[in-house]
């Protein structure tokens, strides 16, 4: 298993992080319920045979598709108890504190894309 699941010892990671600025937000809205829906997100990333080095250097590669529609179900579940900046605090927790390996961040990091068309409840869409 390639990222954390224990809700403790993410929060000891977020509380450790070197910039202050970046703790504080992410530890105030990471909370159980967000930690669920980040761990099921992170999980099905983690199953995903999706390879960041061939994505990069091969030309020919067709990644496969992730399983958008359930990542998007539990992002739709954070934005809807905390709209955009909920989203966006717990998906710097899913890159810096759930994921652990380096190829799980990459996976991570592909979220920014997933989001898009996403709507909180004042109906703005999230845009990378």
């Amino acid at each position: 298993m390639s990222y954390e699941t224990d809700y403790q010892k993410v929060l000891t990671k977020i509380e450790e992080l070197p910039n202050e600025k970046m703790s504080f937000p992410l530890w105030a809205e990471y909370g159980k319920p967000n930690h669920y829906f980040c761990v099921e997100i992170v999980k099905l990333l983690d199953e995903w045979d999706y390879d960041y080095d061939r994505d990069c250097y091969d030309e020919d590669y067709q990644a496969p598709d992730p399983p958008k529609k359930i990542i998007n179900k539990y992002a739709q579940n954070i934005m809807d108890r905390g709209g955009f900046q909920a989203l966006q605090n717990n998906f710097y927790a899913m890159l810096h504190c759930v994921a652990i390996d380096k190829n799980l961040k990459y996976k991570v990091y592909q979220l920014n894309w997933i989001f898009n068309g996403l709507k909180d409840r004042d109906g703005n869409e999230w845009r990378y």
